[in-house]
């Protein structure tokens, strides 16, 4: 059995800590905020999930001491990712290191340390974009594979969602400026929150052949005030070695949600979506017929099963690669800085290799 110590009891760290019991690890979960654990095991967990589940252990902020896991969750907000890391890594070696996404906030002067500690421990640093191994995915990049868009004109991606649903996971939050979400400063806002969007059309770019971003044009709405400063709407421009344009679209503020990406090619569109209870694959031809549909009914914690299941492929030597590798949620990290400094000088800015 392995084992799996997650940092940070809010609702990320509750979801994973039941997708990691449920397959079979031996799973602890600690937080700084003795009043975060005891929601955990008294609120957070029991709604969700009907009861809570004694085969996770809870560890006090209290016990400082050396510890041995197999893998090390960070589920804090992005501000703290890196330096919590580095604290950890003093007291154990995993085998894995699981971030939370984004991997950080935007001043990431302490990660070549961290890399660099990694790499000496031989330890896979992994950020947690789930998205680029659900089933829809897998299912949209076979259909890929085997040639049925033909030569790929371009890729749009979108996550547009209202963070109220981030609030509700969060209820003892008065709001996002109780919070990392309300500050891009501390990896909040539309481009760090729901980087998923950027983060996947990365992940097609790479799939369909289509080489790197190197090149972004941004308009952001930027809310400022004493108690907050976000993105609330970012619409990116992105454009690759061979000068095809990519775009992205994240906000904070969609009433219902949009979660789709979509390819366009010489033979058709891909459509891939994801809800709450649903997942989508959906393929028409050049004249607009759909000639191939995926609906794969699901819940909110079966997002996180695939993820799992990898992780424990890696730990089990199963798989070698990984698309969580820590390498493409650097390169997203720095779209969306080019980006924040496209719309500051109201131009288009070459990404920094």
């Amino acid at each position: 059995m392995y084992k799996v110590r997650i940092i940070g009891a809010g609702s990320i760290g509750n979801h994973l800590a039941n997708a990691f019991v449920n397959n079979d690890f031996y799973v602890e979960i600690t937080d700084k905020d003795p009043q975060a654990l005891d929601r955990t095991k008294n609120a957070i967990y029991p709604s969700r999930y009907g009861s809570w589940d004694d085969r996770i252990v809870i560890v006090q902020n209290s016990e400082t001491g050396f510890f041995e896991t197999d893998v090390l969750v960070i589920g804090t907000p992005p501000n703290t990712h890196i330096e919590i890391v580095l604290q950890q890594l003093k007291r154990c070696s995993p085998s894995v290191v699981l971030i939370e996404k984004p991997i950080s906030h935007p001043d990431m002067k302490n990660f070549a340390e961290l890399e660099k500690m990694c790499q000496a421990k031989e330890i896979r640093l992994l950020v947690g974009y789930n998205h680029r191994l659900t089933e829809n995915t897998v299912i949209a990049t076979e259909l890929i594979n085997q040639g049925k868009l033909g030569e790929i004109f371009s890729i749009t991606s979108q996550t547009r969602e209202s963070w109220n649903g981030i609030l509700k996971a969060h209820p003892w939050l008065a709001g996002p400026e109780d919070t990392y979400l309300a500050w891009i400063e501390k990896g909040g806002g539309a481009l760090y929150e729901h980087s998923h969007a950027l983060n996947l059309l990365q992940y097609f770019m790479e799939i369909c052949n289509l080489g790197s971003i190197v090149a972004v044009q941004a308009a952001i709405d930027i809310v400022s005030t004493p108690k907050m400063h976000y993105d609330r709407f970012s619409f990116l421009s992105l454009f690759n070695e061979n000068g095809k344009v990519f775009q992205v679209i994240q906000d904070v503020v969609s009433i219902p949600s949009i979660k789709e990406l979509k390819i366009n090619g010489s033979l058709g569109e891909l459509i891939w979506r994801t809800s709450s209870t649903l997942d989508e694959v959906l393929l028409y031809n050049s004249e607009g017929t759909l000639t191939e549909q995926y609906k794969l009914s699901k819940t909110r914690k079966d997002d996180f099963i695939p993820e799992i299941k990898h992780v424990k492929d890696l730990l089990s030597k199963l798989v070698s690669k990984s698309p969580l590798d820590y390498k493409y949620a650097i390169e997203t990290m720095a779209v969306i800085s080019a980006a924040f400094e496209s719309n500051t000088i109201g131009s288009r800015v070459l990404l920094k290799r």
